[in-house]
């Protein structure tokens, strides 16, 4: 449906683009403005490398955010394999966003998923394989 998927990319969007701003925004206040010039959004330049947005930590250290952004709430969500494996290599670095009402004024981040693996070795999420790609 080309409609759903116009949808979905407008709310994927607004998502990453107001993390970003909280990012920037983090790092300003603890005084780091040299870091928040440097917050990076993939997605505007057309990379996948995993994750949409290269932040950083009040220590200075890259930080990998995934943001998954929703029009409501969402509790389900899927990511790419390429995700995945960006989390594995990342490890405490990389983090899930998550958003919801992201076409409205009351957008939000209701949570941070910190090392997803992590997470999921220790049964706070529940990871199922939910397609598989066939290739002939």
């Amino acid at each position: 449906n080309k409609k759903r998927t116009q949808d979905s990319k407008l709310i994927g969007k607004k998502g990453e683009n107001y993390v970003c701003e909280f990012e920037k925004q983090k790092l300003i206040k603890i005084n780091r403005k040299d870091l928040a010039e440097k917050v990076y959004n993939h997605d505007d330049h057309n990379e996948y490398p995993g994750w949409d947005i290269t932040s950083y930590d009040e220590n200075g250290n890259k930080i990998y955010i995934e943001v998954k952004s929703a029009r409501k709430s969402k509790t389900v969500f899927n990511i790419t394999a390429s995700e995945w494996r960006a989390a594995e290599k990342q490890g405490d670095n990389y983090f899930i966003y998550l958003v919801e009402n992201a076409l409205n004024h009351k957008i939000k981040i209701v949570g941070r998923i910190q090392n997803p693996l992590k997470y999921a070795e220790e049964e706070k999420i529940e990871v199922k394989v939910s397609s598989y790609e066939i290739r002939l």
